[in-house]
């Protein structure tokens, strides 16, 4: 817990993952209240374990180790009454499933089984199996009828903020558009009223998530937009400032000249009286035009020819994502004022996100 002053949240926040600990943002008038909110979160155990199995014919996705199979082990730490853990899997291959002898028409249920080693708050190393048998089904519009979407909306946070957290705003925006996408424009999902309340109840949280996202990836591009500013050299420098007084010398050579013209051109009355005069055909104005040199003067000072030095943008800045492009979508200006308090708020709440708390 900290004051509303600048704490550098993404310091702070590696102990909290180690630690499975929480981070709260608090007014300093407000803390008590806070304590309060924080010590109702109770603690139920210690140097968790979690083991999760599942059949031979299912794998896990969206995991940090791409070569995860059906076994999964994942060290939390310290759990709450409200801690969450969320994953994802999927149906093997046709190459994987023939490997495994696995025919999943013969496939009426499918096994889940979760085990959870922890130390209990007397010290005791305790040990917990949970099994369960799923139904399978090949009908997906009942499948979706049926779905949880209290669950997809958890996995969905803590993937996004996860992905986001390690600086990868473009998969983390795509991973939440597609997954958003999916269940709020599904009408199998949403032909449930519960659901459907429970995915518009869903989306100002998401909101909040992907605006976080946005502001986030808006400093991380400003920051190296100032990294790759060139530094140039004093010669480099000279030439810069010549080539910017030539520019504003031709510039009013030009307006001079212009002004010129149009002094010496015959007014009408001019012209007219030339006519009467049978002089037309050597009509002269009374003045010979000046001749404007615009040649550059003789001696200049020698200068490397060589041009400028130009930074070389990174990917992150040449191919600015869905976030820096799109400020105004989530209400975000280019020029906002993104200020350290601010983006401590933020990391907090992409913290908060990650362990499914919203």
């Amino acid at each position: 817990m900290w004051s509303r002053e600048g704490c550098k949240v993404d310091i702070l926040g590696a102990l909290s993952e180690k630690t499975n600990g929480t981070i709260t943002r608090v007014k300093p008038e407000d803390i008590e209240k806070d304590f309060a909110n924080i010590l109702k979160d109770e603690l139920v155990g210690t140097q968790v374990q979690l083991f999760v199995s599942l059949h031979r014919a299912l794998k896990f996705r969206g995991e940090d180790d791409p070569n995860l199979n059906h076994k999964l082990k994942r060290d939390i730490g310290n759990a709450t009454i409200a801690t969450t853990q969320t994953f994802e899997y999927q149906l093997k291959n046709d190459q994987e499933l023939q490997k495994e002898q696995i025919d999943i028409k013969d496939l009426k249920t499918v096994p889940f089984q979760l085990k959870v080693n922890y130390t209990n708050l007397n010290g005791d190393k305790l040990m917990r199996v949970v099994t369960k048998q799923v139904s399978t089904t090949e009908n997906a519009m009942e499948a979706e009828e049926e779905a949880e979407v209290d669950v997809i909306h958890k996995r969905m946070t803590q993937k996004t903020a996860q992905i986001a957290k390690q600086g990868n705003y473009q998969q983390a925006q795509s991973y939440n558009q597609q997954w958003d996408g999916y269940i709020q424009t599904n009408v199998n999902i949403n032909s449930n009223s519960a659901n459907k309340e429970k995915n518009r109840s869903f989306q100002t949280h998401n909101t909040k998530l992907q605006t976080t996202m946005c502001r986030q990836e808006i400093r991380e591009v400003r920051k190296e937009k100032l990294s790759s500013q060139p530094v140039l050299t004093e010669q480099q420098y000279q030439q810069q400032q010549y080539q910017q007084q030539q520019q504003q010398q031709q510039q009013q050579q030009q307006q001079q000249q212009q002004q010129q013209q149009q002094q010496f051109q015959p007014s009408f009355f001019e012209k007219a009286a030339l006519l009467f005069k049978g002089d037309d055909n050597k009509q002269q104005p009374s003045q010979q035009q000046p001749q404007m040199d615009l040649q550059p003067p003789q001696q200049q000072p020698q200068m490397n020819s060589q041009p400028l030095m130009k930074s070389s943008e990174s990917p992150k800045i040449k191919n600015i994502n869905f976030c820096a492009v799109n400020f105004q979508k989530n209400e975000i200006s280019e020029d906002s004022n993104l200020e350290e308090g601010d983006e401590d708020e933020d990391m907090a709440d992409l913290y908060q996100y990650q362990q499914g708390k919203f």
